[in-house]
């Protein structure tokens, strides 16, 4: 296996993990952000909870909840801040030659390690090689006339196109990049798309 190669930019960071053999390629975006903001969320969780807890007596008088009903309210309370911190997601591409493409998006909850997300609250999708017609860089325009360009792919007898990388928009540069490399591994030698 290939060493993973590293491309930091200003908001993302691009993970190209190639195999050695030539049979999968991966390309990995994540925030470079990602884990102070869950250091972050967590710090704020804490702060959060422990206002609760220690405002506790004004919030019951307030709602008019009986001292029996404290402890449920501070644990329902916990479990809803923890819901609303979560994550920046984790999108991948991984191109396996001659099988397809797997699309592949980690998200999940700030308070969790990055394995327990991963585990719990990744969405796999599995495009199969045969049904796929090309990868492409698209234009598009987002609000107020703004050009976008993003990655695409193209599949048979389906009337959209499979984005790619919405949760963490890339450079054009790292666009082309990723379909160039990608391009080894989607077409066979010497046909290329279909």
């Amino acid at each position: 296996m290939k060493d993973d190669r590293v491309i930091v930019r200003r908001g993302y960071v691009l993970i190209v993990n190639e195999d050695a053999d030539g049979n999968y390629i991966k390309f990995e975006v994540q925030s470079r952000s990602f884990t102070v903001r869950k250091y972050i969320n967590v710090a704020m969780l804490i702060l959060l909870c422990s206002l609760l807890h220690r405002n506790m007596n004004r919030i019951s008088h307030l709602l008019r909840l009986p001292q029996e009903y404290h402890t449920h309210f501070q644990v329902i309370s916990m479990v809803l801040c923890c819901l609303v911190f979560k994550d920046k997601t984790v999108d991948s591409l991984s191109i396996i030659k001659n099988y397809g493409i797997q699309t592949t998006k980690i998200g999940g909850l700030s308070i969790l390690p990055y394995g327990v997300n991963k585990a719990l609250f990744t969405q796999h999708e599995f495009i199969p090689r045969y049904t796929v017609v090309d990868l492409v860089i698209n234009e598009g325009f987002f609000k107020g006339f703004q050009v976008v360009f993003y990655l695409a792919v193209i599949i048979r007898d389906i009337n959209e196109l499979k984005l790619l990388f919405m949760s963490n928009p890339i450079k054009l540069d790292d666009q082309r990049l990723i379909y160039q490399m990608s391009r080894n591994y989607l077409c066979e030698e010497g046909n290329g798309s279909e």
